[in-house]
C-alpha cells in the first residue's frame, strides 16, 4: 500500500524523536559520506531492484530535495501561509539523469545546501519558525515545522496551530478527561471505529470520495444501531 502523506510525515519526525533535530540535520552529511567512502563506483550505481534507486540516485535527490527544502523555508520565512508547490521526485529523477549523476559530487552539493538551511534557521529570530506554508498535498505544515525544530509551544498557540481542540485549565484536566471518556463510552464502538476510519483515510481521497466514504460509514453506523 503506497505510503500516505500523514505516514510519510510521521515517519520522518520518527528520525528526530527525542533528538535535536538541528544536529541531527548537522551531522547528516557526515554520516553519509562515512557510509559511502568504502563503496566503489559499481556499488553507488547498482539498483536493488529495477523499480528502485541506487545509492547515486538517493544521493542526487537528497541534493535537490535540499535545494528545494531551501526555497521552501525562505518563501515561508517571509510570507506566512504561502502556498508549497510539491514537485514529481521520479520526474526529476528521469528530466536530470540522476542514474548519471556522480555519487560524491551530489553528497558535496548536499553538504553545502544544508549548511546554507541551517544557517538561515539559525539567524533569524525564532518567532519566525511559527510561519507555516500550505503544502497543495500535505496541508498545513506548521506541525511539522515546529516539531522538527522543537519549537515549544503556549497551550493557545498549540490551539492557534490546530495541534489540539480544546484548551481547558490544569487544574480541571483531569475532570475534562473523565467527562470526555463517560461520553465516549457512552457511544456505539461501531460508530466509533467509523469516524476513525473516516479520519484516518479520507484526508488522502478526492472530495466526492471522501464524501461517498463518509455516507457508506454512516449507514453501517445507523444499521448497527436498529
Amino acid at each position: 500500500m503506497k505510503e500516505t502523506a500523514q505516514q510519510y510525515t510521521q515517519r520522518i519526525l520518527g528520525n528526530v524523536s527525542g533528538k535535536d533535530a538541528l544536529k541531527v540535520q548537522k551531522s547528516t552529511a557526515k554520516r553519509l559520506s562515512k557510509l559511502i567512502k568504502p563503496l566503489k563506483k559499481k556499488d553507488l550505481k547498482r539498483r536493488p531492484d529495477t523499480d528502485q534507486w541506487s545509492i547515486a540516485e538517493i544521493l542526487a535527490h537528497l541534493a535537490d530535495a535540499e535545494l528545494v527544502a531551501g526555497w521552501r523555508l525562505r518563501s515561508i520565512l517571509t510570507s506566512d501561509g504561502t502556498p508549497i508547490q510539491p514537485f514529481d521526485q521520479d520526474s526529476w529523477a528521469a528530466t536530470f539523469r540522476y542514474d548519471k549523476r556522480d555519487a560524491h559530487e551530489s553528497l558535496r552539493t548536499f553538504k553545502v545546501l544544508r549548511e546554507s538551511n541551517l544557517s538561515l534557521l539559525k539567524s533569524v529570530p525564532e518567532s519566525l519558525w511559527k510561519n507555516h506554508g500550505m503544502h497543495a498535498e500535505r496541508g498545513k505544515e506548521t506541525v511539522a515545522h515546529m516539531v522538527l525544530s522543537r519549537v515549544r509551544l503556549s497551550a493557545s498557540e498549540a490551539l492557534h496551530a490546530g495541534l489540539v481542540s480544546r484548551v481547558v485549565p490544569a487544574a480541571n484536566l483531569d475532570a475534562e478527561a473523565d467527562a470526555l471518556a463517560d461520553t465516549l463510552l457512552g457511544c456505539s464502538a461501531v460508530t466509533l471505529r467509523a469516524v476513525k476510519q473516516f479520519l484516518h483515510l479520507a484526508p488522502e481521497m478526492p472530495a466526492n470520495g471522501a464524501s461517498g466514504f463518509a455516507a457508506h460509514l454512516a449507514a453501517t453506523a445507523l444499521s448497527a444501531r436498529f
